[in-house]
């Protein structure tokens, strides 16, 4: 209990800096909410770097990382990405899409797909995982770990999305003990949700709700639907790419598990 307690305390510590940037920029009267996702991602990478070198976390083993996981990690970022058909819809419901242009595509790209991988999975994996790993089992260490990555981001829209997104990627950091394995994972996963499905639907026009989305639905299955379908199909890539990478590894004696 006293490790969860750390972790949550470590989750306030970033919220509190997070509260007091968010207090900064309205007084400043800076409104990108670019420049406050940018914020939050610089919080929780001094954070991690801070905790690392105080506590003497070692985040890679001594071993190369295998190209079985690499290849691994980037067809379940993107089996990942389908658990999210419905982040571009939100885009458009919330106005986020039209104001879009050209540079706030190109900043969405360095914080989403660049940033953010970093910063959260030193944040998540690094530093919560490797010390829930002290009291727990490799099961609970990476649904604890992914349970507060999920609950931080704040959304019930994307709670699904980032608790399996956590789950996966705490899968691979304990797999591989390479931090740089869900990097990739959390990379592939950001570009294509945060960067492709924007640029794609810009690109279309859809910038408003009207012409885009049909808010009137025969049946609640109707509504579902694209959304069922695109997850199983999400499940599948993951599932083929789980099965394939197995056997790769017995048949080459990859080593499997963090020490």
């Amino acid at each position: 209990m006293e490790i969860i307690l750390k972790c949550i305390g470590i989750l306030l510590a970033w919220w509190i800096g997070l509260q007091t940037i968010g207090v900064l920029l309205v007084s400043f009267q800076i409104q990108n909410p670019n420049v406050s996702i940018l914020s939050s991602q610089v919080i929780m990478l001094l954070i991690a770097l801070t905790l690392k070198r105080k506590s003497k976390i070692v985040w890679n083993d001594k071993e190369r990382v295998n190209i079985i996981f690499v290849i691994g990690a980037v067809l379940t970022g993107i089996g990942l990405a389908f658990f999210s058909p419905i982040s571009g819809v939100m885009q458009i419901l919330t106005g986020n899409l039209g104001a879009q242009g050209p540079g706030s595509i190109t900043a969405s790209f360095m914080i989403f797909a660049l940033l953010a991988p970093v910063a959260e999975e030193f944040f998540y994996r690094g530093i919560m995982m490797n010390l829930l790993r002290t009291r727990f089992g490799a099961g609970k260490m990476i649904f604890i770990s992914s349970l507060l990555f999920a609950v931080a981001h704040f959304s019930a829209f994307m709670w699904i999305h980032t608790f399996v997104c956590g789950m996966l990627c705490g899968y691979y950091y304990y797999r591989s003990g390479k931090i740089v394995v869900p990097m990739i994972i959390h990379f592939v996963n950001n570009f294509i949700w945060g960067c492709l499905i924007p640029i794609y639907m810009l690109w279309k026009g859809y910038t408003s709700v009207e012409g885009t989305v049909s808010t009137e639905y025969n049946s609640l299955m109707e509504l579902l639907t694209p959304f069922i379908i695109s997850i199983l199909i999400g499940i599948l890539i993951i599932a083929a790419t789980e099965i394939i990478m197995n056997k790769l590894i017995r048949t080459n004696g990859t080593k499997k598990y963090l020490k």
